[in-house]
C-alpha cells in the first residue's frame, strides 16, 4: 500500500492548531500537555512531529493514545521521525529473536511486542502510514527539518528525519525564497534549550525548533543542564505562544 509522503491540511474554520514533537514515549507528559494545557477541543487541529517512540516508559501507550484520539474524531496528523523509521528499518533487517532483543535491550520497547515477541500490526502499520511533512499554507512541519542547501529541498526525505542543522551560508532572503511566501518552518528532532525556543517563537522566526528533549530531563548532557531540558512543548500556530509541561513520566 502506497501512503502519502506529503499532507496538505488548511487552517480549521473555528479551532486552534498546535504542535508538539519527540514525545519518545512520555505518556503521561503528553497526556498532561494535551488535556491540561492545551485543553484539546474536538474543533482543534493537532500536529505531531514525530518521535513517538523509544526511550521512555510507553512508546505503546503514546501510539494508542494517538490513535484513540483519532478514532474519536479529533483532527490529530502524525508526521514520521528518525525513530519510527529506524523501527521500520529494524522489522525488515531482522526477524524472530534477534528484533526481540533489539527492541527490548537497546530499544526497550516491550509493549510494541505481543506475547509472542512479534511487533503488533497496529504500531507497524501506524509507522509505515506517517508522511514526511505538513503544509498549512502559513506553515510547513516536519520532524528534523529541510535542507534549503539540496536541490530538492521539498524531495529530500533523509534530511526530513536526520538533519541536525542549517547550512549556514543559506541567506534569509534565500530561505524566504526557498519557503515560496510567508512560510514559517516548526521542527523537532534536535533538542533546544526552553529559552532558545521561547525566543524563536516570540520574534516569529522562519524557522522555529520545538524539541526541549522531555525525556532528557533531570539530566545533564553535553552543554545542557537538567534546567535546559525536560519538557514537552506545544506551539501554537496561530498565536505563536508555547506552552510547556514538565516531565511527569519516570524515565531509568
Amino acid at each position: 500500500m502506497e501512503y502519502q509522503k506529503k499532507l496538505t491540511i488548511p487552517a480549521p474554520p473555528y479551532g486552534r492548531r498546535f504542535a508538539i514533537t519527540d514525545i519518545h514515549g512520555c505518556l503521561k507528559t503528553l497526556e498532561a500537555l494535551v488535556w491540561e494545557q492545551i485543553q484539546l477541543q474536538p474543533e482543534d487541529q493537532l500536529f505531531l512531529l514525530g518521535d513517538y517512540i523509544d526511550r521512555g516508559p510507553s512508546s505503546g501507550g503514546v501510539i494508542d493514545f494517538i490513535l484513540q484520539l483519532q478514532e474519536k474524531g479529533y483532527p490529530v496528523y502524525a508526521l514520521r521521525g528518525n525513530h519510527e523509521q529506524m523501527l521500520l528499518d529494524d522489522y525488515q533487517q531482522y526477524n524472530g529473536e534477534k528484533f526481540k532483543v533489539v527492541m527490548t535491550k537497546f530499544k526497550k520497547t516491550p509493549d510494541l511486542l505481543n506475547e509472542f515477541g512479534e511487533l503488533r500490526i497496529r504500531y507497524l502499520e501506524f509507522c509505515r502510514s506517517l508522511p514526511y511533512y505538513i503544509d498549512t499554507g502559513d506553515f510547513y512541519l516536519v520532524h528534523a527539518g529541510f535542507d534549503f542547501a539540496h536541490e530538492t529541498p521539498f524531495e529530500d526525505w533523509v534530511s526530513m528525519l536526520w538533519m541536525r542543522h542549517q547550512p549556514a551560508h543559506v541567506s534569509q532572503l534565500r530561505l524566504l525564497e526557498l519557503l515560496g511566501g510567508p512560510r514559517r518552518v516548526v521542527h523537532g528532532h534536535t533538542p533546544k534549550a526552553i529559552h532558545e525556543i521561547l525566543q524563536k517563537a516570540k520574534n516569529k522566526a522562519l524557522i522555529i525548533p520545538l524539541d526541549n528533549g522531555c525525556v532528557f530531563g533531570g539530566v545533564a548532557r553535553g552543554k545542557f543542564t537538567a534546567n535546559d531540558l525536560g519538557r514537552l512543548c506545544a506551539f501554537n500556530l496561530d498565536t505563536f505562544e508555547v506552552l510547556t509541561q514538565d516531565r511527569v513520566d519516570e524515565v531509568s
